[in-house]
């Protein structure tokens, strides 16, 4: 079984529909898990922390707790799959990154 995660904390439906939308066409078969939607738990190991620092533990957490042979750790508000991720890479570690344009601090969802 391949696993999408991602930390879906205080988004609506309205905002989560191009991700579902992607997956259920180009991922079917994933395990998808979005803490903090749709009754998905959401765990808080430093209540003053950010949800993007501790989506981590939660990552973490699940991980620990089942199998899966490849894992997607996703950004949600702003990911659309165009294909099956999984098809895609070999093993090991693979990590993709946003368009050049976006730098950090010119981010208005992941800047401080």
């Amino acid at each position: 079984m391949n696993a999408i995660l991602g930390a879906a904390v205080n988004y609506d439906e309205h905002t989560m529909r191009p991700l579902m939308r992607s997956i259920e066409r180009f991922v079917p078969d994933a395990r998808v898990v979005l803490f903090g939607f749709r009754g998905e738990p959401f765990y808080e190991p430093h209540p003053h922390g950010r949800i993007f620092n501790n989506r981590y533990f939660n990552f973490h957490r699940w991980l620990l707790a089942n199998s899966c042979e490849q894992v997607a750790l996703i950004d949600t508000r702003d990911v659309i799959f165009q294909r099956d991720p999984f098809a895609l890479v070999d093993d090991g570690l693979h990590v993709f990154e946003e368009h050049y344009s976006i730098t950090n601090g010119t981010c208005p969802y992941n800047s401080v």
